[in-house]
C-alpha cells in the first residue's frame, strides 16, 4: 500500500486507516517520503513515520526540491530537500528489516543519478545499519470500489494478494 500523491493513501493518516480496515498483518505500507513531501496537507516526515512505523514493509527512496512552489524531481537522494540520514536513523530506531527501492523521477539520464543514489544509500545505510538480505516480495493489488450501498467491506484474497475495499472513502 504505497503512500502516493493523488491516491487514497496520500497521507500517513489515510494509509493507516486503510491498513487498519484490512486487518491483515501481511499487508504493509510502502512508505515513500518523497511522495508525501509533495502532497499538500500530508504530515511532515517525522510525524508520518511515528504514525505508520509499525506497518512499514517496503520503502521507496527518492528526493526532490520545492522551487517557486513547484516540486522538481531532478535531484539525487543526497541533494534534495528530504534528509535521508535522518530518515534512515528513524528506521534504525525500529530495527527496520524491510526492502528499500531507489526511484528517480527527474529529467536526464536516470542511470547517472541511479549510480550516485545507489552509492549514497548503500554507504549511508551500511554506516549505521546492517546489510539487508530480505527476499524479494511481489507487490499486491488494491482495488477500491463504490457499489452504491452504504455498508463498508474489506476482502483479501491471499492467492492473488488482492485487497478489495468496498464503499471506503
Amino acid at each position: 500500500l504505497e503512500t502516493h500523491m493523488g491516491s487514497l493513501c496520500d497521507t500517513a493518516r489515510s494509509a493507516l486507516k486503510i491498513i487498519k480496515l484490512i486487518e491483515n498483518p501481511k499487508i504493509k505500507i510502502n512508505w515513500d517520503p518523497g511522495n508525501m513531501y509533495a502532497t499538500e496537507g500530508a504530515e511532515k516526515t517525522e510525524e508520518a513515520f511515528q504514525m505508520i512505523k509499525d506497518y512499514i514493509g517496503h520503502m521507496h527512496i527518492k528526493n526532490c526540491k520545492k522551487i517557486a512552489g513547484q516540486y522538481v524531481w531532478s535531484f539525487s537522494v543526497e541533494d534534495g530537500d528530504l534528509d535521508y540520514n535522518k530518515i534512515f536513523s528513524m528506521l534504525k530506531s525500529i530495527k527496520y528489516s524491510g526492502l528499500l527501492s531507489i526511484e528517480y523521477s527527474g529529467l536526464g539520464d536516470p542511470n547517472v543519478i541511479a549510480r550516485k543514489d545507489i552509492k549514497y544509500v548503500k554507504e549511508s545505510w551500511e554506516e549505521s545499519f546492517y546489510p539487508m538480505s530480505a527476499p524479494v516480495r511481489s507487490h499486491g493489488r488494491l482495488i477500491v470500489t463504490n457499489d452504491g450501498n452504504e455498508g463498508q467491506s474489506v476482502f483479501y484474497d491471499p492467492f492473488s494478494k488482492t485487497a478489495l475495499l468496498i464503499n471506503i472513502d
